[in-house]
């Protein structure tokens, strides 16, 4: 009975799509969109750390902490089973690009989900952009 339910929801959800003018995005729309929602902070790395998912708190992921002219902005990296350690250390000099995923803004979290990371004092790269939907995959 429920999957006749979600099936009939589903059903009447596409037949009111026409009707209400939704339009499904260009990829000039969508290139736009993910543009505004880039961000590039530089800094310095104040602090590395393994901390719990936002939305499953089982998974931990890298985050670092990176105090810019502005103030302090935590960024989070990717889950350590990705990396079992990173090549980033306190004091680093780095240049993050990410975006805050729509998630985020609407539970209120600040920060950042990073696209890239580019470590200057190593030289060392942790590129997302294409597997992050938001970070405008190439």
């Amino acid at each position: 009975m429920r999957k006749i339910l979600k099936l009939s929801s589903v059903l009447l959800l596409l037949l009111a799509l026409p009707v209400t003018g939704v339009v499904p995005q260009t990829h000039a729309a969508s290139t736009a969109l993910t543009d505004r929602m880039k961000n590039v902070i530089q800094g310095t790395v104040a602090n590395v750390k393994q901390v719990p998912g936002f939305n499953r708190p089982n998974i931990t992921w890298w985050a670092i902490d990176v105090q810019t002219a502005t103030g302090t902005v935590e960024v989070r990296i990717a889950p350590t089973w990705w990396y079992p350690s990173l090549n980033i250390r306190k004091g680093d000099r780095v240049k993050v690009t990410g975006f805050t995923p729509p998630f985020w803004v609407v539970r209120g979290i600040s920060g950042l989900m990073a696209c890239r990371v580019e470590d200057e004092t190593t030289g060392a790269v942790y590129d997302f952009s294409n597997f992050r939907k938001w970070c405008g995959r190439k």
